[in-house]
């Protein structure tokens, strides 16, 4: 096989990447919108994971949980009595409900979600111990220091948009609201396509409490794709007191 047949067929690659990256990673003005939402959960009320599963995060030893401790990659363990926990705009996502089933009634688990269509989904498909309450994490209104872990699996990814001030601006905005609302200490673990050298700037800008601690790399197939995409986890920590 001649160089050039081995340089086209990298680059061909290398383009359907970036195509699978811009696709994921982009975001469109509806994304910011409750109406957006709600009519696309009104359409399809099923269970949907954006990226990874609550078993898919524990089969990748991207959190582990036992009787006593939760740990989010290689962090340090946290204890699950008096648990703290948010999902970040959880969607229809399982993730919360799985999470406080492990729990076995310990801690407590919220779940936000801009839509008010789908947190009623959610109340009455999986009545469990989650919170699930309707409130736009841009605009968070609990009190500070209220969660010890803050989840986010697309969420963010949902938001940005290259180049789009607006976009860059939103994203801020959640990210300054989740330094708020974690204690110190806390952990922030942020699922995205985006590596943490995109995330940087932003975080560095709008929360510079938050503390990159680790990130791993995690190869997932979409249920729309056929190939598998790379999604970046990654863990950040707010600044002890």
């Amino acid at each position: 096989m001649t160089w050039w047949v081995v340089a086209g067929a990298v680059l061909v690659a290398l383009v359907l990447a970036a195509g699978l990256f811009f696709k994921r990673g982009s975001a469109t003005p509806a994304y910011m919108s409750a109406s957006y939402w709600d009519a696309r959960y009104r359409r399809h009320p099923e269970a949907f994971e954006w990226y990874l599963s609550f078993q898919d995060l524990v089969d990748h030893g991207l959190l582990t949980l036992t009787s006593s401790h939760l740990s989010l990659l290689a962090q340090p363990p946290i204890e699950v009595r008096n648990l703290r926990v948010l999902d970040l705009g959880g969607g229809n996502s399982t993730l919360a409900h799985r999470l406080c089933e492990a729990l076995h009634g310990n801690g407590r688990v919220v779940s936000i979600d801009i839509s008010d269509t789908c947190i009623r989904l959610m109340q009455t498909t999986y009545p469990s111990k989650v919170q699930y309450l309707c409130m736009d994490a841009r605009d968070m209104e609990f009190k500070d220091n209220s969660f010890d872990v803050v989840l986010d699996k697309s969420t963010m990814d949902a938001i940005v948009s290259p180049g789009n001030a607006t976009a860059a601006h939103a994203a801020k905005r959640i990210l300054r609201q989740v330094a708020r609302v974690l204690r110190p200490d806390g952990f922030f673990l942020m699922i995205s396509v985006h590596p943490w050298s995109y995330w940087h700037p932003l975080v560095a800008s709008a929360a510079p409490s938050l503390a990159h601690a680790q990130e791993k790399t995690q190869s997932v197939v979409l249920s729309s794709d056929r190939h598998p995409i790379l999604v970046f986890v990654n863990v950040l920590q707010k600044a002890s007191a």
